[in-house]
């Protein structure tokens, strides 16, 4: 639930009530957010409400450095078996939430050289997916694909086809022409927040109209 900025919007969990009115746990089965916007102390009963919904909580780890990456795991973590995505200090994490079932997909290529931007060679990028999937309870790999510096097509398309970790595009999937060649690279998982928040989709000027337009797309 990020918005533009990239981050937890106030009224985030009044939107998730609107939808979870809406959809059921098997239409609508991960609700997330990102540690960042709100104090963490304040996501842990929406995270709780998520999970006692029967929807699989996923927190996404906005950059912020190894404390605050460890910090984000506990949200993810207390309510239940969930995922975390991003964030690049793996080890740290891990050792955090080991025994808890929380799913870990880090981030992979270079995010520091340009802010929201990701760079990297394709080869480079694609070695790093193959190493961060080898370490044991690591489930993934989330590559913001999309804002590749570079070629950000034949990035996701190198992605999808590592042996091992699943991958979970993060980001920019802001409309049905994005999220259908995400579907073509076979990325069954990847995050959206800003476009359904915003309405980007052509669906209508709803929360209810947004995700239905997002599920209506991707099966």
């Amino acid at each position: 639930m990020p918005a533009d900025d990239e981050a937890t919007i106030p009224d985030a969990f009044e939107g998730y009530d609107e939808a979870a009115a809406v959809f059921t746990a098997e239409e609508l089965p991960c609700v997330g957010f990102r540690n960042a916007g709100r104090p963490l102390s304040a996501l842990r009963r929406p995270g709780r409400r998520i999970v006692d919904d029967g929807r699989r909580l996923v927190v996404e780890v906005a950059d912020g450095g190894e404390a605050a990456e460890r910090e984000a795991a506990g949200p993810a973590a207390e309510p239940g078996a969930g995922l975390l995505v991003g964030g690049t200090h793996t080890t740290a994490v891990l050792d955090v939430v080991r025994g808890t079932g929380l799913g870990r997909h880090p981030a992979v290529g270079d995010l520091t050289t340009g802010p929201g931007r990701l760079h990297g060679t394709t080869g480079d990028i694609v070695r790093q997916a193959r190493e961060a999937g080898a370490i044991p309870g690591v489930s993934g790999v989330t590559p913001p694909g999309h804002r590749h510096a570079g070629y950000p097509d034949a990035l996701l398309r190198a992605i999808a086809r590592v042996d091992g970790p699943r991958a979970a595009d993060a980001g920019s999937a802001d409309g049905a022409e994005r999220i259908e060649e995400l579907r073509i690279d076979e990325f069954r998982v990847f995050t959206i927040g800003g476009a359904v928040l915003g309405h980007a989709l052509p669906a209508g000027g709803t929360l209810k109209q947004q995700p239905r337009r997002i599920l209506a797309v991707t099966h």
